[in-house]
């Protein structure tokens, strides 16, 4: 649902000490009912859940 970590969304990924070790999974395929529904609570829930911390909103931001 939130991709995986790759250079263009978190550059500073295989900088990280395990970084090497981490599996990455076939890519499933996206809800797109779910982002139809949600539009606006779902893109903030995915900004929220962001692995790179550089680009999580603020909880000001998120309210």
């Amino acid at each position: 649902m939130l991709s995986v970590p790759e250079p263009r969304s978190w550059p500073a990924f295989k900088s990280l000490p395990l970084a090497a070790t981490v599996v990455v999974l076939p890519v499933r395929h996206r809800n797109a009912d779910k982002e139809r529904l949600f539009t606006d609570g779902f893109d903030v829930l995915k900004r929220l859940l962001s692995c790179n911390a550089d680009k999580r909103p603020s909880a000001t931001a998120a309210l």
